[in-house]
């Protein structure tokens, strides 16, 4: 699990109305893919330094994706 997902559960445990619920279920969507390509740029721009992946994606593929 990692600190989107977290979060979005301890929000999850609030008793918020329907409309709530789908809305922090659309802002966890929104963060978890604004963290994926955070991850691809950082690896593409160096700062991960793993010669054995070819690209960003295949970097968060395979770290994220388990």
């Amino acid at each position: 699990m990692n600190s989107i997902e977290w979060f979005a559960q301890e929000i999850n445990k609030i008793n918020v109305s329907t409309e709530a619920r789908l809305f922090i279920n659309k802002l966890k969507e929104q963060a978890k893919e604004m963290h994926r390509q955070e991850t691809i740029e950082a690896w593409e721009m160096g700062r991960f330094n793993i010669d054995a992946i070819a690209s960003g994606e295949e970097y968060y593929n395979e770290t994220y994706k388990k």
